[in-house]
């Protein structure tokens, strides 16, 4: 009769850091294994996060043994705010951190996992949980033109194949309709996001060269929300 040998090991802490170690642990009869999804070759990496199971198994004279005990693999703090950027006129920009069981504390003093940006500026963000702390900054840049519609001033119908129609140009408008006015309120021409544009005839009929008025509205997501906007303006039709 031989004695079992005794298979238990140090004492596991209650958790381990994601991507921290690697680890040892000090069996009290040497000579066995240690399995579990985060044990390598008798070393510990916590890599794979959440409930962990560490098994230790050894046998001394044909006789073998085991113990098991279990701990946590939390993920450390997490951040990315992204490259610096510019806004534009009525655009906002919003920041936000996915981070498991975290504190997060923005440079305005805001608290929270997210932060609305309206005006130009230097932003961090400082990010701590149980397993360390990470801080992250943007660069904001604001030019006062509003990017996402432009109203041409002139138009040439003269069917040379350049500029030969009239339209607002747009950059990721969601949707966008328009209306062309004679010097005189005569609604000439209606269209919208997807449409060709004006083509400078009414009634199957060139129009007059001079100035005519164009009223728009359109939508747009800037972050969470939605935009919505008039704009007017007046441009020539040139032949």
């Amino acid at each position: 009769v031989k004695p079992m040998p005794d298979p238990n090991f140090e004492l596991l802490k209650s958790h381990y850091c994601e991507l921290t170690g690697p680890y040892t642990f000090k069996p009290i009869t040497i000579g066995g294994n240690f399995y579990g999804k985060n044990s390598f070759a008798n070393t510990y990496l916590p890599i794979i996060l959440w409930e962990d199971t560490l098994m230790y198994k050894v046998t001394v004279n044909g006789c073998t043994d085991s113990s098991i005990q279990y701990t946590n693999v939390y993920p450390g703090p997490r951040l990315d705010l992204a490259r610096d950027t510019i806004l534009c006129k009525h655009e906002a920009l919003e920041l936000g951190v996915k981070s498991w069981q975290s504190k997060i504390i923005w440079s305005t003093g805001n608290e929270g996992p997210n932060l609305k940006v309206l005006n130009p500026g230097i932003y961090s963000v400082t990010v701590s949980n149980i397993c360390g702390s990470i801080s992250d900054t943007i660069e904001v840049g604001f030019r006062p033109i509003n990017c996402r519609f432009f109203l041409p001033t002139a138009f040439t119908p003269n069917q040379d194949g350049l500029n030969d129609r009239y339209k607002p140009i747009l950059y990721d408008v969601g949707k966008m309709a328009y209306r062309i006015f004679s010097r005189w309120g005569e609604i000439l021409y209606e269209g919208n996001e997807s449409d060709n544009g004006w083509d400078g005839t009414y009634k199957g009929e060139m129009v007059p060269l001079g100035n005519y008025l164009i009223h728009s509205s359109y939508t747009y997501s800037s972050g969470s929300h939605l935009i919505h906007l008039d704009e007017s303006g007046m441009f020539l039709l040139i032949r």
